[in-house]
């Protein structure tokens, strides 16, 4: 899945943010770095989540069956889907 410019799927150190989406025991996470954090201003941080459509994609994953596979798919292309595959809205 590609993130957009400032996140990363990963943490590579102790002062990432680190966000998770969980349903139902399924969860999804991705963290902002902290050089990011440090290098860009709050309203830069707040565009590049509500660009990347995260929490759209989540409530819409919230409905569908299996969460991360779905907050992965949608992520990537806009497309929210059931398991990431089928019944796509």
């Amino acid at each position: 899945m590609a993130l957009k410019a400032g996140l990363t799927e990963q943490r590579a150190s102790a002062g990432d943010l680190g966000i998770t989406f969980e349903v139902n025991g399924e969860s999804y996470s991705f963290f902002i770095p902290e050089a990011t954090l440090k290098s860009k201003s709050k309203s830069e941080i707040v565009k590049i989540l509500d660009d990347g459509d995260y929490t759209a994609c989540a409530i819409c994953c919230s409905q569908k069956k299996g969460f991360a596979l779905c907050l992965a798919r949608c992520l990537s292309d806009g497309k929210c889907c059931d398991d990431g595959a089928s019944n796509c809205s």
